[in-house]
């Protein structure tokens, strides 16, 4: 199934907002794609939101405050998500989707601390806390995915200017790296 909706920044506040409302604890949700760089104004839209939490708890309570925010589990969500390794993969009915990480995205890339220490905070919404990896690290991210777009969004960010020795450090520094 081909998408092509896309969403803009409107949209992806009024999601996090939603999903916010149903948090009860504590959550750090780390944006790492297309959602990030609209917020750094280097997209105006995308067609999902990549996320990634660091703990099972937090984890368990974004899904389940999204379900209640009117996300559902996508049971088929298409050829082009099915090597991702989402945890899940949730969809609202306006077709606004969540790829929903823990800690690994695509089996390849771990949200390390050294990540989690450049990326800055964006907002926070009661218990929510959402973090914008920084541009050096979703070169990283868009690099291991095989989506047609993630190309094209790599050049936006190198053009806006990115520390290469930051994503070689952070590459080298990756538990499967030259393997």
């Amino acid at each position: 199934m081909i998408r092509t909706s896309r969403f803009e920044i409107t949209a992806i506040e009024d999601a996090i907002k939603r999903i916010s409302e149903h948090i009860d604890r504590d959550v750090d949700v780390y944006l790492i794609g297309g959602g990030a760089m609209i917020f750094y104004g280097r997209k105006a839209a995308t067609k999902d939101i990549d996320t990634v939490l660091t703990s099972q708890q937090e984890l368990e309570a974004f899904m389940k405050a999204a379900e209640k925010a009117g996300f559902a589990q996508v049971p088929e969500p298409g050829e082009e998500y099915q090597s991702i390794g989402a945890s899940t993969i949730m969809q609202d009915a306006t077709g606004l989707r969540l790829d929903i990480f823990h800690r690994i995205v695509c089996y390849a890339l771990e949200l390390t601390n050294a990540m989690k220490s450049r990326a800055t905070t964006h907002s926070e919404h009661g218990f929510l806390r959402v973090h914008l990896i920084a541009p050096e690290d979703i070169v990283l991210f868009k690099r291991i995915t095989e989506r047609e777009t993630d190309l094209e969004d790599i050049r936006v960010l190198v053009e806006g200017g990115i520390d290469w020795a930051i994503v070689e450090e952070e590459c080298l520094s990756q538990s499967n790296s030259g393997q």
